[in-house]
């Protein structure tokens, strides 16, 4: 179990060593979202994940996503 006031600054240490917003992660031959296995950004995990504190920290440490990854 997560606890909510931890994520935004965890989130901004493992950016501030190197991780990338926009890596994709998976196969999309792979996807299987009843066994929670998708393709996608950490973006797109939050959200599959219904993780609202990682999408709210993801989203304000990118306010202008590329359109196309």
């Amino acid at each position: 179990m997560h606890k909510d006031e931890m994520v935004a600054p965890l989130i901004y240490q493992v950016v501030d060593v190197g991780a990338h917003l926009h890596q994709c992660e998976g196969s999309i031959a792979g996807d299987d979202f009843l066994v929670g296995r998708a393709y996608g950004t950490p973006l797109h995990w939050a959200v599959m994940h219904r993780n609202l504190p990682v999408v709210q920290a993801l989203t304000a440490l990118d306010t202008q996503p590329d359109e196309e990854v």
